[in-house]
């Protein structure tokens, strides 16, 4: 695994060789694996003040992370709304794989200390810093909703009944509510703080994620709401929870006691509501509506779109 940067943006093999002779005339340090990185950072040896990762290590770095959070959410999933005669160690193998789960949180949240300090405290503001931020909070969301299950209700190959059954799905949508609108919402302020020309080509992908998961998660809040709304504890204090970084008082205040009401911020400046499924998605296809069109955005576009339309008259 090079160190430099210089060495992995190198456009040609000569500009490769050239760059990694300027760096061996220098002092330039043996090359380490992925796997020395993440061992050093489990250990907890990259927490140094004197560690400093550039972009792209930090993106390699996210990766075993990402891979982990996958495969604990695939095995998870095997229990979701299945029905069995030995449920002896259900419990327990569940219980398990949660703990794993809260665990690849926990290097997150360490994960996030460290780059927002080799960053500059995200003074940084480059296209892979961004990029790195969008994988992480995926990532985050990916250790406590699940998307392949919310797209198999999305297109009505499972019903409203046994999705309710999900195991992730009543914690999640109600416990963890203001932390997924937070990461859907950040996701969004990272890709809209991009010019659209150097965004990373799998931008709207992540926007379909975040459609699904805002919309879902808004959708099984629906009773929640009316129940808060009619006890006279309904906090009605709007804010762009899409434009607001961590450091926020609302953000943090949302955070820490619920309390305000998250909007999404269009163009024009004005506010769409979280608490509004149906508005979640017609935004999320404008927001796809930009200048330059590819293949992929417009069918992830028209994918959206035809979500919409069928969920319209549909109640959860």
């Amino acid at each position: 695994m090079p160190d430099m940067d210089a060495l992995w943006e190198a456009r040609t093999s000569s500009d490769w060789l050239e760059a990694y002779e300027h760096a061996s005339g220098t002092l330039y340090k043996p090359r380490m694996t992925l796997y020395d990185l993440f061992r050093f950072f489990m250990d907890g040896e990259l927490m140094s003040p004197n560690v400093q990762l550039s972009p792209l290590q930090l993106r390699l770095l996210l990766h075993p992370l990402i891979s982990l959070a996958n495969h604990l959410r695939q095995f998870l999933s095997c229990y979701s709304g299945g029905t069995s005669n030995r449920k002896g160690s259900r419990p327990m193998t569940q219980m398990a794989t949660r703990t794993r789960l809260e665990e690849v949180q926990s290097l997150l949240k360490q994960w996030y200390d460290l780059a927002g300090r080799c960053s500059g405290n995200w003074t940084d503001g480059s296209t892979t810093t961004c990029a790195n931020l969008i994988l992480y909070h995926h990532c985050y969301l990916n250790t406590i909703i699940s998307v392949p299950e919310i797209e198999r209700l999305a297109r009505s190959e499972i019903g409203p009944d046994p999705f309710r059954s999900s195991s992730w799905l009543e914690v999640a949508c109600t416990e963890d509510a203001e932390e997924i609108f937070f990461h859907c919402g950040q996701i969004l302020r990272l890709v809209r703080s991009m010019p659209e020309s150097v965004r990373p080509p799998w931008w709207p992908a992540s926007v379909y994620r975040v459609a699904l998961t805002s919309w879902m998660t808004s959708m099984a809040n629906l009773k929640a709401r009316c129940l808060l709304s009619s006890l006279g504890r309904d906090s009605n204090q709007p804010f762009a929870i899409d434009n607001l970084t961590l450091e926020h008082p609302a953000l943090m205040r949302y955070l820490k006691t619920g309390e305000g009401r998250p909007m999404l911020s269009k163009r024009d400046g004005t506010l769409v509501s979280l608490e509004v499924p149906q508005e979640i998605l017609t935004y999320c296809v404008d927001m796809l509506n930009d200048e330059l069109t590819t293949s992929f955005k417009d069918g992830i576009r028209s994918k959206l779109a035809k979500l919409a339309e069928r969920w319209k008259i549909w109640k959860f």
